[in-house]
């Protein structure tokens, strides 16, 4: 600790500590001479006195003391630094914003290494406060990392080991390259942002106890679904796995949320006039549907307020939206009258395919105005099957039919490859959540060690200092009011033993 004096020369107050001495010293105690013999008589009437030099009260001598000392201390000033003192520790392990993701296996390792050798957890943000846990991710974005390295060069001193783990992305980077007296190792995370991101959106329990799984997949060219099922654990698969209650849960390493794995079979209703021949295409894809995706489904007919997960509503005349209350995705025919001249040559286009090849024909089409989004359309850029959610609902309407005289899907392996993908609602939505997005401008991320110059010299910022002004007023008072409680004891004593001694 840092110790300096504002006013260095009031300490020469100090020599008044001579006063109580000289006060003491002086004080002399009158002794009478007892004659003995005929000496008595020689020196009749005749009183000497005899000086004797001591200190006659040790504690009242030495309370004047300490408080003109204090009040010399007092007067110089004085004061203390509070820099943060180094109690020899090992070092820091800093870790940055979206660590719980980002460390890798190798590298956690090397952070508990580092936590058994000494070296003490810390976020790396303004101030770097400490962290109690490595796996509850609490750390603060930082807007510049050159500028929070700088500070924290200046607050350490020169040579203090210190382990850093950031994104490290170049947007963040902003500050002139800093040259750093600690010794730092700096390292990118091992998952970097710039890597595609996968998360569980639904799973499911499949024939012979296996768990499918529906993943999501987001890279800087989009986002795309896909089917799995779990393998063993699923470590290899970057899914964790436990059970809670009896029912299984998965997510992955980017998800806080456990997704739990579906038990019941996903229902099915169809919704037809009768005697329609396109009943038997659905039928074909649901029983395609569950041996791809291992998903038990019943399949029955409409049942007016029964739940279900998967609505056909394929008829061309009645329309009652009330009936879809209890299905949570809905495809249903558009009402309304064909296009009176159909156009020669149009296909029917699927939203992640391009090109105008190998694409069903479109023979007949309802011309409409619905400016929803479109999953399906034509050559023209018409939509022919739009999507919209609605308090949690989402409807599919289709702006054709699936006949044969109307488009060449059904007969073709595109009715699977263009309908399964509907029964995963999440598949054909745009949105993505935005912790599961990967942004282009992630690209900016670098890889492994990021190494910083060596400073030539430690540049030390200003001390802050901290007054005693205040703690040595109430020690003077303190050592003012025992003084003075012992001197009027003392005075006190002397006046009783000359009553006594009268």
């Amino acid at each position: 600790m840092l110790m300096e004096f504002t006013y260095p020369l009031a300490l020469l107050t100090a020599f008044g500590i001579l006063l109580p001495i000289l006060i003491h010293l002086w004080n002399r105690k009158l002794h009478k001479v007892l004659v003995v013999g005929s000496v008595k008589y020689l020196q009749e009437g005749k009183k000497q006195q005899v000086k004797k030099w001591y200190i006659k009260d040790w504690p009242l001598f030495l309370l004047r003391c300490a408080l003109l000392l204090c009040l010399s201390l007092l007067l110089s000033d004085p004061r203390v630094s509070r820099d943060e003192q180094w109690s020899g520790g090992k070092g820091w392990v800093l870790l940055g914003k979206g660590y719980q993701q980002g460390l890798d296996e190798r590298q956690r390792k090397q952070v508990d290494s580092l936590r058994e050798l000494g070296y003490e957890l810390r976020a790396f943000e303004d101030g770097f406060r400490s962290l109690e846990e490595i796996d509850k991710d609490t750390v603060k974005g930082v807007h510049d990392e050159f500028a929070l390295i700088q500070k924290l060069d200046d607050r350490l001193p020169r040579g203090h080991a210190v382990s850093l783990f950031t994104a490290a992305r170049a947007k963040d980077l902003q500050s002139p390259l800093p040259a750093v007296s600690v010794g730092l190792t700096w390292q990118s995370f091992g998952r970097p942002d710039t890597a595609e991101r996968i998360w569980v959106q639904r799973a499911w329990q499949g024939v012979n106890d296996t768990i499918m799984l529906l993943l999501g997949r987001s890279s800087v060219v989009g986002t795309s679904f896909e089917l799995q099922a779990l393998q063993e654990d699923g470590r290899h698969q970057g899914i964790d796995l436990q059970v809670t209650n009896g029912t299984p849960q998965v997510k992955s390493a980017i998800q806080n949320e456990w997704i739990a794995v579906a038990q019941e079979p996903m229902r099915i209703q169809l919704l037809t006039e009768a005697d329609r021949s396109d009943r038997r295409y659905i039928e074909a894809l649901v029983a395609s549907f569950e041996a791809y995706t291992f998903m038990p489904i019943t399949l029955s007919a409409y049942a007016s307020g029964e739940a279900c997960d998967f609505l056909f509503d394929l008829r061309t005349e009645a329309d009652s939206s009330a009936e879809y209350e209890e299905a949570k995705t809905v495809f249903r025919y558009a009402r309304g009258a064909e296009e009176q001249e159909p156009r020669l040559g149009n296909k029917l286009l699927y939203a992640n395919r391009s090109g105008n090849s190998d694409f069903p024909d479109l023979y007949k089409f309802i011309p409409h105005a619905d400016t929803a989004k479109a999953l399906w359309s034509d050559v023209y850029d018409r939509p022919v099957l739009t999507a919209t959610e609605r308090k949690g609902q989402l409807m599919l309407t289709f702006y054709g039919r699936l006949d044969p005289q109307w488009t060449s899907l059904v007969w073709s392996k595109d009715l699977v490859d263009y309908l399964i993908p509907l029964l995963f609602p999440e598949s054909v939505l745009a949105g993505v959540p935005e912790d599961k997005r990967i942004s282009r401008y992630d690209l900016g991320a670098y890889q492994g060690h990021i190494n910083l110059p060596t400073a030539t010299a430690k540049r030390n910022p200003p001390p802050s200092w901290v007054s005693l002004r205040g703690a040595l007023v109430w020690i003077a008072l303190f050592l003012f009011g025992c003084e003075r409680i012992r001197t009027y004891r003392k005075k006190r004593k002397e006046v009783e033993d000359g009553i006594h001694a009268g």
